[in-house]
């Protein structure tokens, strides 16, 4: 309700509660206004509650009512108030009406001059078939000749809302980490999407499986859908190459793990491949785990390897044998003196050295080392010897 003459505290007053034949409105009657005083000599204002819960009938009924101008009129009418369906109805009794040029407004306001459903009859129609107003300042004319028949009733019932039906298409319904989705919704006039934006498409790239909440508005209905967007994560590949360094001419083995399926930039699709570059080469692999993929590379380093100098001295005083060896080599200390024994890579580096006694025989395990070729150096007396040694490939052999 909306009190236009100012006979209440607050402007939109509404019905709180109906305690047995007590109505509880929002706000208390100020009766400061005498504008559009309603009179009546031997009427009476009744209010009654009809049916039982949840449907209820809260009843104001005015009777023998007249203008504040007219002391010869009898309106007599009915304000039924429906719980549960809001539908409020207007039902007009026995009207005797005076020749006072004073209009009624008829129907219903809401909270603003733009809110409104009321009748209107003019001079030249009646109350049996009034129109809908198109104004709010829109009233009904009661003469002799234009007053509601007996029974009339003015209805009105809330719109119902047909709440839209609300769809969302994914671009896919599995993205892996890192990749972005676009979500689209259709179904409503305009949408909301929860922490994101109003407008129906919205692009995500969640870092984990994510549920996105979605509200459509159709006028004045609406509802809403939920989707979860699954993450799926990206293989976590390992990849190497055994060894990582080699000499002009050898192979090495690439191998990955942590992935179903994988390719290599040399052109292989297998977890290892076996390559001889013939200088320092960096590869990739491309690794998928049926959903999503991911990429390492690695490098392997070529030496030409002529830093290895073979000494050929007939003074050695280590005999090893064989030579190309693999996973074992033999050696002999000759000498008659404790002689030290290093082992280093084709890189400079020391990757043995133990001592060996006089005519000492040791069998020395290689299996730990890289293909790739080595300088067996000894050490006699303060006489250095040298001797180049290889560990060959066995897939090339």
């Amino acid at each position: 309700m909306y009190d236009f003459n100012g006979d209440f505290a607050s402007p939109t007053v509404t019905i709180t509660a109906i305690i047995g034949n007590t109505v509880v409105l929002s706000s208390n009657a100020l009766n400061t206004q005498a504008n559009y005083l309603v009179i009546f000599y031997s009427g009476s204002i009744r209010q009654t509650n009809l049916g039982i819960t949840p449907n209820r009938i809260c009843e104001f009924e005015y009777r023998n009512f007249a203008r504040n101008t007219s002391l010869n009129e009898g309106v007599s009418f009915k304000i039924r108030l429906y719980e549960t369906s809001n539908k409020i109805e207007i039902l007009y009794g026995a009207m005797n009406a005076d020749n006072v040029n004073q209009p009624l407004e008829v129907g219903l306001k809401g909270n603003t001059l733009t809110d409104f459903n009321i009748r209107k009859v003019t001079s030249t129609s009646n109350w049996n078939n009034s129109a809908s107003g198109a104004l709010v300042t829109d009233v009904c004319e009661l003469t002799p000749a234009q007053t509601a028949s007996l029974g009339l009733s003015f209805v009105w019932i809330p719109s119902t809302c047909l709440n839209p039906t609300l769809t969302i298409a994914q671009s896919n319904s599995i993205i892996c980490a890192g990749k972005s989705a676009t979500l689209n919704a259709s179904g409503a006039t305009t949408y909301s999407w929860v922490n994101q934006s109003n407008l129906p498409q919205i692009i995500i790239t969640p870092s984990a499986n994510t549920t996105y909440t979605l509200f459509g508005f159709s006028g004045a209905c609406s509802s809403s859908l939920t989707l979860t967007q699954f993450v799926a994560p990206l293989p976590n590949i390992t990849a190497n190459a055994t060894p990582t360094s080699i000499c002009k001419g050898n192979s090495t083995t690439l191998t990955a793990i942590g992935a179903t399926s994988y390719s290599w930039s040399n052109g292989s699709n297998q977890a290892s491949a076996i390559v001889s570059p013939a200088l320092t080469t960096t590869y990739t692999v491309s690794a998928t785990n049926n959903t999503c993929s991911a990429t390492r590379t690695l490098s392997v380093k070529v030496d030409n390897c002529t830093n290895i100098v073979s000494n050929t001295s007939s003074k050695r005083s280590i005999d090893n044998y064989p030579n190309p060896f693999v996973n074992e080599l033999y050696l002999k200390n000759t000498s008659n003196m404790l002689t030290t024994v290093r082992l280093i890579n084709s890189l400079g580096k020391v990757v043995l050295e133990f001592k060996l006694q006089e005519n000492e025989e040791y069998v020395l395990n290689t299996t730990q080392l890289e293909v790739g070729y080595y300088m067996l150096e000894t050490l006699t007396n303060n006489l250095k010897h040298s001797k180049k040694l290889i560990i060959p490939n066995i897939y090339n052999i």
